[in-house]
C-alpha cells in the first residue's frame, strides 16, 4: 500500500469520533466539537509547508543527523497561511490582511512537535498506530523501515515498526485546575473613540509530565493540547478561542502551551475588542467592564478530552479623563486667562467644565462655563471667549487637525478661556484665584449619559495683589549717628522704621547735605558748626520736591520686618556731612507708597567724631602727722578736647601699676570743673608696700556737634611709700618650749614685722640673754628676711655647743618664730629679751624670765 494511503487509512480507523463535552450557560452552549474530514485534512498536510521543509531537509542534507540543525528561512509569509481568530473580527484592521513578514523554523522540530501534540498528525505523519477493528486482517497500516542484516555469510531483510497499544485503564485527562482570568495589557483604540482592545490572561495549572515526575502507574493520561472557549462579552456570544482548520478540514488547531524555563502555570491570551450596540443597532466602544466567563478543557495524545472547567472574569470600567488646566493669569481689572487642555488620542469630549474660586472661598464660584462638544471638534457657542491653542500654545488657524502637530493624529490640543471676574480683597492683603476642569468622554455619555464624569482637576492659580498703594512707613524724626569709622574707615548707621508685614518691601533713597544744598542753590556745608543748625537748614527746606536729587540705594527690595524693620547703611568713606534718606512702601502689585510730603519725614544721620582727650599729669604727697594714712593727689588737665571727668585709679602691685587698665576698677571719678583737680586719699592702710596712683581724663560727649567721649592715655604712674607709725612688735613671747633641754632653751613669738626686705631695707632680729646682775650672756642678731623657713622643727639638727638657731614655721602673712639659744646651767634663772629692729632704726621689743628646769 502506497503511503498516502496507508495514512488515509490510519485517520479513518484511528481519528477520534468524539471530541470536548457540551458545555452551556444560561441557555447559551459553547460550539460543539466537530470532526475533520480525513481526505481534506490529509490533502491540506500534503501542501503544507511542514511537508515542504521535510523534502527540503531531506534534499539538502543526506545525513539524518544533521537534521535537526537545518533551519527554513522565508523572507514574506506563505500563501496559504492561517489566518489567527484574534485580532479585530468587528472593525476594519489597521495593517491590512496579510503583511509581509520574515520567519525561520526548524522542519524537523516543527514535525516532532505537530506529532507529539494532533492526535490526527500523529496518524497522518505514521508517529501513530490504527489498529484494524477485531476480526478484520491484521494490517498495522503504518510507515515502516526496512533493515538488512548480515549473519556469518547470509544477509536478512526486514521490517521494523513501533506499535502502541492503548491501555484501556488509563483514565482520560483530568480537567484543568487553577483556572483564573486577568487583564494583562489593554491596547489604545485604532481610531478616535474606537474601541479599546483587551488583552486578557487565562491561565491554569500546568500538569506533570509524566516522563519526568515520579507519578504513580495508569494515574491519569498527560494532556498534550487545550481547547480554550468563552461565554460573552455580550448574552449572545459564545465562542471556541482556537485557530479554525481549513474550511473543508472542519474543526479547530488545538492550542499548545510552550515550554517553560521553570514550574509555572500555563497562559493562553485572549483579546477581546469591547464593543456596544446603541438603539440604532450601531455597534460603538464599550466602556464599561468586561464582563465574560472561560472554559478550558484538555486533550491527550489519543484525543481523549477532559471535563470544562471554567471561571468568570469581570473587568474594569474604563476611567474617566480629566482634562487639565495648564496656566491662569489674572490682573488688576478682573480680566482672567485660563489654558487648557484634552487629550484627543483616544477619546473626544462630550464636554469640558470650568470654574473659578478664590482658594479662601472655595464654595463661592466667580463663574462656571459648560463648553459642549458632543464628539465634535468645536464646542458649542458658551456665551464665553473659547480660542483653539496649537501645540505652541499660540492662536491655530482653525478647530481640530489645525491644532494638531499632524493633522491625521489627534493628540493632546489646546485652547484659552477669556472671561472676567469681580475683584474684591475682602479687607485681604491679596486672594489666590485658582480655576479647575472637569469632562467627559463623549463615548461614555452615549454609554450612559452622565455617566462616569471626570473628577475636577488639580486647582491651578494665581495670587492677585491689592494694587491701592501701601501706606508710608513711620520714619524717625530726630536725626541719628552712624558708627565709628571700621578698619577701613567706612561708617554704618542701624536705619529704623515701622515695619509692615502686608508688603513686598521697602525702597530706600539717600542724598548726602552737598547734594541737597546745591539743588536749594546755597553754598555748601560748614562741617564746623553744630550738627542741629546744619540740619535745621535741611528741615526747613522744600526736601519732598527735590526727588530727583534722591538715588536709590539698592535695586532689591527690602524685607519688611514687624514690628520695626531695621537696614545698616554704609556712609562713604571718610565723610562729614549729613545724610539723608527716604523710605517708600512697595506692595506685591509693584505699586509705590507715596513720597515723604514733610521734610521732617527723612532719616538724618551724620558719621560722629571720637574726641580723645590729652594725658593728664598726677602729683602725689602724703600728709604727715595724722594717725590715718593720707594722701593729697593733684591732677592737672592738659589742652585739646575738652574732658567731662577724670578716673583715679590705684594699686599696691608695680607690674599691675604698669596699665591702668590692669589696675582694677577706679577707686574715683572726679567731675572736672576747672584746668586742675585735687583728691584726698585717706582709704589706706600704712605699710612697708609702695603704692602706684594712674590718672585716666575723659573727654565730654557733644550730640549737637557728633563728638562721642573717649578715654585719654593714662598718667605716668606715681608711687608712695607709708611707713607704720610705730615700731614693730613682738608678740606673745614663750620660753622654755618643747624641746628645751639642760643645755639649750627654745623660746619662740610672733609678729607682723614683713619677711620680705621692704623698699627701705629688711627688718632684722636680735637675741639677748642676761644674768640676775644684768650682763649679757649670749647675743644673736640675724636680717628677718634671711631666717630659714620650715614645716617641722624635730627635723632641725643638734646646734653646735655655745651656738643659736632661729627658723620660722607658717607663711609670710602669719608666722611663727623659733630661736634655740644655749642654756648657762640647768639650775639657774636668767632672762631673754626679744628686739626686731625696722629699716628706719626702731626698735620694738620683748623680755621674759626664764626659770631653771624642773
Amino acid at each position: 500500500m502506497s503511503p498516502i494511503r496507508a495514512a488515509l487509512r490510519r485517520l479513518k480507523l484511528g481519528a477520534p469520533r468524539t471530541g470536548w463535552t457540551r458545555l452551556s450557560r444560561s441557555n447559551i452552549s459553547l460550539p460543539d466539537w466537530e470532526p475533520p474530514d480525513p481526505e481534506a485534512y490529509l490533502d491540506d498536510l500534503l501542501k503544507s509547508r511542514l511537508l515542504r521543509g521535510i523534502e527540503a531537509m531531506l534534499r539538502d542534507l543526506s545525513n539524518g543527523r544533521d537534521h535537526d540543525k537545518y533551519v527554513v528561512k522565508e523572507a514574506e509569509a506563505y500563501p496559504g497561511q492561517l489566518n489567527p481568530r484574534l485580532l479585530l473580527q468587528q472593525v476594519q484592521a489597521v495593517a491590512g490582511l496579510h503583511p509581509p513578514a520574515r520567519s525561520e523554523w526548524h522542519p524537523l522540530g516543527l514535525l516532532l512537535m505537530g506529532a507529539g501534540t494532533d492526535p490526527l498528525a500523529a496518524l497522518a505523519l505514521g508517529f501513530g498506530t490504527a489498529r484494524i477493528p477485531d476480526g478484520e486482517d491484521d494490517d498495522l497500516y503504518m510507515v515502516t523501515v526496512r533493515h538488512g542484516l548480515q549473519v556469518g555469510d547470509r544477509e536478512y531483510e526486514f521490517e521494523l515498526a513501533d506499535v502502541v497499544t492503548v491501555n484501556l485503564e488509563l483514565p482520560a485527562p483530568k480537567a484543568p485546575t487553577g483556572l483564573s482570568a486577568r487583564i494583562i495589557a489593554r491596547n489604545r483604540p485604532q481610531v478616535l473613540d474606537g474601541p479599546v482592545l483587551e488583552n486578557i490572561g487565562v491561565s491554569w495549572d500546568r500538569s506533570e509530565n509524566p516522563n519526568y515526575s515520579f507519578l504513580p502507574p495508569n494515574s491519569t493520561s498527560h494532556p498534550v493540547t487545550y481547547a480554550v472557549g468563552r461565554f460573552g462579552p455580550e448574552s449572545w456570544r459564545s465562542e471556541i478561542l482556537l485557530t479554525r482548520r481549513p474550511e473543508l478540514v472542519r474543526g479547530w488547531h488545538s492550542f499548545v502551551a510552550s515550554k517553560p524555563d521553570q514550574a509555572r502555570p500555563v497562559i493562553f491570551t485572549d483579546h477581546v475588542v469591547h464593543l456596544a450596540t446603541i438603539s440604532d443597532s450601531h455597534l460603538i466602544a464599550n466602556s464599561q467592564g468586561l464582563k465574560c466567563s472561560y472554559a478550558v478543557a484538555a486533550q491527550d495524545i489519543f484525543g481523549r478530552w477532559s471535563p470544562w472547567t471554567t471561571t468568570f472574569f469581570q473587568g474594569p470600567d474604563e476611567p474617566p479623563q480629566t482634562p487639565s488646566v495648564l496656566s491662569v493669569k489674572l490682573d488688576p481689572s478682573g480680566a482672567a486667562v485660563i489654558d487648557f487642555s484634552w487629550d484627543w488620542s483616544n477619546r473626544s469630549p462630550e464636554f469640558i467644565e470650568l470654574i473659578g474660586t478664590y482658594e479662601d472661598d472655595p464654595g463661592s464660584r466667580l463663574f462656571t462655563v459648560r463648553l459642549q462638544f458632543s464628539g465634535y471638534e468645536q464646542p458649542e457657542s458658551s456665551g464665553f471667549e473659547v480660542i483653539p491653542l496649537d501645540s505652541k500654545r499660540e492662536l491655530a488657524a482653525g478647530w481640530g487637525g489645525a491644532q494638531d502637530p499632524d493633522p491625521s493624529e489627534p493628540e493632546v490640543r489646546f485652547y484659552r478661556l477669556s472671561t472676567t471676574i469681580p475683584i474684591h480683597f475682602a479687607g485681604q492683603r491679596y486672594r489666590f484665584f485658582q480655576a479647575q476642569a472637569r469632562g467627559q468622554c463623549h463615548i461614555h455619555h452615549l454609554s450612559i449619559p452622565d455617566w462616569n464624569i471626570s473628577p475636577f482637576s488639580q486647582p491651578v492659580g494665581t495670587a492677585i495683589y491689592d494694587p491701592a498703594p501701601p501706606p508710608p512707613p513711620a520714619v524717625p524724626e530726630v536725626p541719628q549717628w552712624a558708627s565709628l569709622p571700621d578698619i577701613a574707615g567706612v561708617s554704618r548707621a542701624q536705619l529704623r522704621w515701622s515695619g509692615n508685614s502686608t508688603i513686598a518691601g521697602y525702597v530706600l533713597y539717600e542724598a548726602t547735605e552737598t547734594t541737597l544744598l546745591a539743588a536749594l542753590g546755597l553754598p555748601g556745608p560748614d562741617t564746623s558748626k553744630p550738627f542741629t543748625d546744619r540740619l535745621a537748614v535741611l528741615r526747613t527746606a522744600n526736601l519732598s520736591g527735590l526727588r530727583s536729587a534722591f538715588r536709590r540705594v539698592q535695586k532689591e527690595l527690602i524685607p519688611a520686618a514687624t514690628p520695626e524693620t531695621v537696614y545698616e547703611a554704609a556712609l562713604p568713606r571718610g565723610s562729614s556731612v549729613i545724610h539723608l534718606y527716604a523710605v517708600t512702601a512697595m506692595s506685591h502689585n509693584q505699586v509705590e507708597s507715596s513720597w515723604p510730603d514733610n521734610s521732617k519725614k527723612f532719616i538724618a544721620v551724620a558719621a560722629p567724631k571720637l574726641a580723645v582727650p590729652s594725658a593728664p599729669s598726677l602729683e602725689a604727697a602724703p600728709v604727715s602727722k595724722t594717725e590715718q594714712a593720707t594722701v593729697n593727689l593733684r591732677i592737672r588737665l592738659g589742652h585739646g578736647a575738652a574732658v567731662d571727668q577724670v578716673e583715679l585709679y590705684r594699686a599696691a602691685n608695680e607690674k599691675l601699676a604698669a596699665n591702668a587698665d590692669t589696675m582694677g576698677p577706679p577707686i574715683a571719678t572726679l567731675q572736672v570743673a576747672g584746668s586742675e583737680i585735687s583728691f584726698t586719699d585717706n582709704t589706706l592702710n600704712p605699710g612697708w608696700l609702695r603704692v602706684w596712683y594712674r590718672a585716666v581724663a575723659w573727654s565730654a560727649r557733644d550730640d549737637q556737634r557728633g563728638v562721642i567721649e573717649a578715654r585719654s592715655p593714662a598718667s605716668s604712674a606715681v608711687s608712695l611709700l607709708l611707713t607704720p607709725n610705730s615700731p614693730p612688735e613682738v608678740i606673745d613671747l614663750r620660753v622654755n618650749e618643747s624641746d628645751s633641754s639642760s643645755s639649750e632653751i627654745w623660746i619662740s613669738w610672733t609678729s607682723h614685722a614683713p619677711v620680705t626686705v621692704t623698699p627701705l631695707g629688711p627688718h632684722s632680729i636680735v637675741l639677748e640673754t642676761c644674768g640676775t646682775a644684768g650682763s649679757v650672756i649670749t647675743r644673736a642678731e640675724e636680717r628677718l628676711d634671711a631666717v630659714t623657713a620650715v614645716d617641722n622643727l624635730k627635723d632641725l639638727s643638734a646646734a653646735e655647743p655655745g651656738g643659736y638657731t632661729i627658723v620660722r614655721t607658717g607663711e609670710a602673712g602669719s608666722y611663727r618664730t623659733y630661736a634655740r639659744l644655749p642654756r648657762p646651767a640647768a639650775d639657774q634663772a636668767f632672762s631673754v629679751t626679744v628686739k626686731i629692729i625696722d629699716p628706719l632704726g626702731r626698735i620694738g621689743r620683748a623680755s621674759a624670765n626664764v626659770p631653771p628646769l624642773s
